[in-house]
């Protein structure tokens, strides 16, 4: 599991990257056609490609979490039964 989020973060950095370029491009060309009609607020708006990549981004944290939270998880109850474990033989002594 771990390899495959690790497999789709990459795969999403390289999409966001391309996208970039892409766009960093279309804006280098349009930046000489319209130098004088430039609107700072351009350069807030995002192409449907980085809010999917950004959007798959926050899908492989939220299964890393994931992977992580049911890993701790398992750790603690195993913790907790060895626990257990030595409570019950303190007071069988």
């Amino acid at each position: 599991m771990e390899q495959t989020i690790t497999r789709l973060r990459r795969q999403v950095t390289h999409l966001a990257t391309q996208a970039e370029a892409r766009i960093q491009s279309r804006q280098d060309q349009g930046i000489k056609a319209h130098q004088q009609e430039f609107d700072p607020l351009e350069l807030d708006r995002f192409t449907e490609l980085q809010q999917v990549s950004r959007s798959l981004m926050e899908i492989a944290d939220d299964l890393a979490m994931s992977v992580y939270t049911r890993r701790t998880r398992h750790e603690i109850t195993a913790l907790l039964d060895q626990q257990g474990k030595v409570n019950k033989e303190i007071q069988q002594g």
